[in-house]
């Protein structure tokens, strides 16, 4: 198991007395996979281009609204997954577009090329999206990476990596959304 030491300010106050520390810095030991699971990258709002209405933006709450669908989803059987016409999401999403890979390979413990990692992506909308006909999911997408573990019925574990769009690209392919907050 990798350990990651994390430092407590003395303006926490002490488990279970409730007094603050002295204000002499504490190291804690915790699990590295708990200390980072849906922290590599921040979590902000969105604009993912513009359309016939104008900007396209997301807020913060809107972001993680859909990252934490898909992390909710991925761990269930795909009947049970929401779907716009044949596909069913979250969706593995192999980080082929060059701008997409590129920004991934930027954020720490989201790049590319990583063994055990796969890419998934969820519909991001301003209403929360939940299943519908084809193309009711938008062009606007979470990305996260995973990793499985537990073997036969484990679990996916997911952390946000970045927002993507295709909206306005001629070749269909993804490019990253602008953070704004």
């Amino acid at each position: 198991m990798q350990l990651q030491y994390v430092l407590v300010s003395g303006l926490l106050a002490t488990i279970g007395t409730g007094h603050p520390l002295s204000g002499t810095p504490q190291v804690v030991k915790r699990s590295l996979s708990s200390a980072l699971l849906g922290k590599r990258a921040e979590i902000t709002g969105e604009h993912c281009g513009s359309d016939a209405n104008g900007d396209v933006d997301y807020d913060k709450t809107w972001v993680k609204s859909a990252f934490d669908d898909m992390q909710r989803y991925v761990n269930v059987g795909a009947d049970q997954r929401p779907s716009a016409g044949t596909r069913t999401y979250p969706l593995r999403n192999e980080a082929r577009d060059p701008e997409v890979a590129t920004a991934l390979d930027t954020i720490d413990g989201c790049e590319t090329g990583q063994d055990g990692k796969t890419y998934w992506e969820f519909p991001l909308t301003s209403d929360g999206w939940n299943g519908g006909p084809e193309r009711s999911q938008g062009p606007d997408r979470v990305i996260g990476i995973g990793t499985y573990s537990g073997g036969q019925g484990g679990t996916w574990a997911l952390t946000y990596c970045l927002s993507v769009t295709h909206r306005g690209q001629a070749n269909n392919e993804n490019v990253p959304c602008t953070d704004i907050d």
